[in-house]
């Protein structure tokens, strides 16, 4: 197992680490493959973009791209906020005041 994951790593019939399926791709995997929605993200940190929003279907690799994106912005020493709004359920939102507390903490 890798130290900062609870997956455990399995191996290929030709020896290759393999990676578990699920979750975010570790940031050194050799796995992961660019897109141009990479490029577009390193370019909105860049240019110093005050909001980034990472939209997509499930199992496209939005938590891979998020996870770099973090890192890159952190290596570029951004402030960076992350926030899930999933988590937030509808007794969240009931005023405005409730809203704002809750994404303060």
């Amino acid at each position: 197992m890798k130290a900062n994951d609870n997956k455990p790593e399995s191996k290929s019939s030709n020896g290759f680490q393999l990676e578990s399926v699920g979750g975010a791709i570790p940031l050194d995997s050799n796995f992961y493959i660019r897109r141009q929605v990479d490029t577009h993200l390193s370019e909105a940190i860049d240019a110093h973009e005050s909001t980034i929003l990472i939209r997509g279907a499930r199992q496209v690799g939005k938590t891979s791209l998020l996870a770099r994106g973090l890192a890159e912005a952190r290596k570029a020493q951004c402030r960076v906020v992350l926030t899930d709004f999933q988590k937030l359920n509808s007794s969240y939102l009931e005023s405005l005041s409730d809203f704002y507390q809750t994404l303060g903490q």
